[in-house]
């Protein structure tokens, strides 16, 4: 992309570096391929990953998220599998392929942004390192790497466009393909892209407020820079606009505003906060993932310091010479400003799969700290290269030591279409099993907690392997949602209604407790009120209970 980006790269030498640039992508892709897929036999995760293979089986059986079935993520996710589902069947290894690919893919994309602003060696160990750590992460279907990779691929076009401005350059055509790389990211991770887009935005406006005086005609008032600066973030917005306009339309039309403002905005940014508020790993070495970034953001910070201050100083003759230079600095800003407004969501679920958005772009700063901003700082190089390579090491190791350590074992036999290639629990499959015998695919089920006035998870993998629709478009039971009166009313509702004869009831979850809201009861038992009156338990296979209505 950097070689069909770039202006100066004319005739056959670009589409030489260009042809490289698809070769080598190609290879980096291939060899993440080969080093994530043993860990496609990943025991199922049955909520989050429940949550993406079973919203899009909803999708692809013409539901609407927000309308027919609740849910905070972006609709993509549930569109792409959907779409996959249909070509080659709904099942686990569908889904878990796709996100081998995408995690190939940013993994890749993330060599190509280290590379841009570094050495090519150092871009390799971040892409080593990267690749070691999306594989760690696990989560299978988690929306957040697809809303990565298109970021990082918006970063890569927007490091063109702040190369091309230092340059003295038009940079119009990097600027918007950056902003639509972003908007598609939007489609995936609606709070990522906004907080990219704050970046871009941050930085595009300093730029142009910083240009030389040399640059400007006549009078270089505030107000005029001000306006110049505005005009630089047209084309990033004209992007943003035209991948983003199309899909806000279509959800405007089809979905009411309320459930819109509800399900994406109102309910992330006030209930999950107090129902998924975790504290702070201890300061110690075992979380080191944690803190490193706050490390490294620090550091890049520090390096932008010396550098401006080092291009203050220099003479125009020397800061056109150290042009890269300026440009990479401007880049770096992008991204640790992107990671550290990543931090938000870290700092609510400080747990290890909610902070790829917050660890990843600091992987892909160490490159720069490694060797991005030579000759400017070459006297500071090795100040900050070698501990970056320590930390990179001490990165690498759990996360080696993990992949190194893990059995193979045998695939699984079970007679769960959906699941073939993965393991499934004994007593899930008993309880799957029993439910296909007892009912048809037109019948639907419902699959509840042990108790509903306080919840912290429930199995939502249930619905997608036992081939049944859920009895509500409350598939996913969140603490803060279905713990209160009018969604437990609307579930009474929903089952009254289908006149639903099974349901599941899994008790697993029953003595989890964090420390939040989530771990408080709401004093609300209607729903269990209900289920306690009309259905009696005629099965139970561990923490798995089914229950049929008799009344």
């Amino acid at each position: 992309m950097a070689a069909y980006l770039s202006t100066e790269r004319a005739g056959a030498g670009a589409v030489q570096r260009a042809l490289l640039d698809v070769v080598l992508a190609i290879v980096l892709i291939s060899l993440a391929i080969l080093y994530l897929q043993p860990g496609l036999g990943r025991w199922l995760n049955i909520y989050d990953e429940g949550l993406m293979v079973y919203g899009a089986v909803r999708v692809m059986d013409g539901q609407l998220p927000y309308r027919d079935f609740w849910g905070m993520y972006s609709p993509g996710q549930f569109y792409v599998l959907a779409g996959l589902f249909r070509l080659f069947g709904p099942s686990i290894m569908v889904e878990r392929w796709w996100d081998v690919i995408v995690r190939a893919t940013l993994a890749c994309g993330v060599f190509f942004l280290a590379w841009r602003l570094s050495s090519w060696l150092a871009a390799v160990l971040v892409w080593l390192l990267t690749l070691v750590w999306l594989e760690y992460f696990g989560f299978f279907g988690y929306p957040i790497f697809t809303g990565l990779l298109f970021i990082f691929l918006s970063c890569l076009a927007l490091t063109e466009g702040l190369r091309a401005a230092a340059e003295g350059r038009p940079d119009r055509r990097a600027l918007a393909l950056a902003g639509g790389l972003v908007g598609v990211a939007a489609w995936f991770r609606h709070d990522l892209a906004v907080y990219a887009v704050a970046g871009a935005a941050l930085v595009l406006f300093t730029q142009g407020l910083s240009r030389p005086a040399q640059q400007w005609a006549g009078s270089a008032s505030i107000a005029r820079r001000v306006v110049a600066a505005v005009r630089r973030l047209i084309p990033y917005a004209f992007g943003l606009a035209i991948s983003v306009g199309p899909v806000a339309v279509l959800l405007l039309l089809s979905v009411p505003v309320n459930e819109l403002l509800h399900q994406l905005l109102i309910f992330p940014l006030t209930v999950f906060p107090r129902m998924r508020q975790l504290p702070y790993p201890p300061l110690e070495p075992a979380n080191l993932p944690f803190y490193f970034p706050f490390m490294a953001y620090f550091a890049v910070a520090l390096v932008i310091a010396l550098a401006v201050w080092q291009l203050r100083r220099a003479g125009p003759d020397a800061a056109r010479a150290l042009r890269d230079v300026r440009w990479r600095v401007w880049a770096a800003g992008a991204i640790m400003l992107f990671g550290l407004f990543g931090f938000n969501q870290a700092n609510i679920r400080s747990d290890l799969i909610h902070i790829p958005q917050f660890f990843l772009p600091a992987v892909a700063l160490l490159a720069p700290l490694m060797a991005g901003f030579r000759p400017l700082l070459k006297e500071y190089n090795y100040a900050f290269a070698a501990p970056a390579v320590t930390i990179m090491l001490l990165l690498a190791f759990p996360a080696l030591s993990n992949y190194l350590s893990a059995s193979t074992q045998p695939p699984p036999t079970h007679d769960v279409a959906r699941a073939q290639g993965a393991p499934v629990d004994p007593n899930q499959l008993r309880a799957i099993q029993f439910i296909r015998q007892a009912t048809t695919p037109a019948d639907t089920i419902y699959s509840g907690v042990g108790r509903h006035d306080r919840i912290f998870v429930n199995d939502v993998m249930f619905y997608f392997l036992v081939e049944r629709h859920s009895a509500t478009r409350y598939h996913e039971l969140h603490p803060g949602q279905a713990t209160t009166l009018p969604v437990q009313e609307e579930i009474v509702a929903d089952l009254e209604r289908n006149q639903t004869r099974y349901i599941v009831l899994s008790d697993m979850f029953n003595e989890v407790c964090e420390p939040n809201d989530s771990c408080e009861s709401t004093g609300v038992t209607l729903l269990d009120d209900y289920i306690r009156y009309h259905y009696s338990t005629v099965a139970q296979y561990g923490a798995y209970r089914v229950l049929s209505r008799w009344r």
